[in-house]
């Protein structure tokens, strides 16, 4: 009975050593000559969208959370922090936020822009599959507009 117990689990470990082996994949050149750089990660549900308007799941959350980065975050201590804008200014009345951005580049190359924050919140805001749009507007951040969008 100990054999028949033995012998698969000496298999399974075989087999999971080789799984966790690294392969020459990882050390591949890109076409700038560098190795390039691979990212392989184990999860437990299928990824539905990287579409950031168009995710409801958490999956998704955590792999498009992985990919971009917004105008804040949040720290170890659960502070809002800045992320890609380095400041903000509030107007005197409170309804304008003025955020600066820092330089940062898409991956390929372009610079990111207030206009790329822009084109996403209205295409966000303006989609009628898009679960979250309600949240621009009253019932959430009160963005000017977004109600009639």
């Amino acid at each position: 009975m100990k054999k028949y117990v033995t012998v698969p689990a000496a298999m399974a470990l075989a087999m999971g050593l080789t799984a966790c082996s690294s392969g020459s994949q990882g050390n591949q050149a890109a076409d700038d000559g560098k190795p390039a750089q691979v990212l392989n990660l184990s999860k437990e549900n299928d990824v539905i969208t990287l579409d950031s308007t168009l995710a409801t799941d958490g999956m998704s959350f955590e792999v498009i959370n992985m990919c971009i980065e917004g105008l804040e975050t949040t720290n170890e201590n659960a502070d809002i922090v800045p992320a890609l804008a380095e400041s903000y200014d509030v107007s005197d009345d409170e309804l304008t936020y003025t955020f600066h951005l820092r330089d940062a580049k898409w991956s390929n190359g372009d610079p990111v822009t207030a206009a790329d924050f822009e084109y996403a919140w209205k295409d966000a805001a303006t989609d009628p599959t898009c679960d979250y749009a309600y949240i621009f507007g009253s019932d959430g951040a009160c963005i000017k507009g977004a109600d009639e969008a």
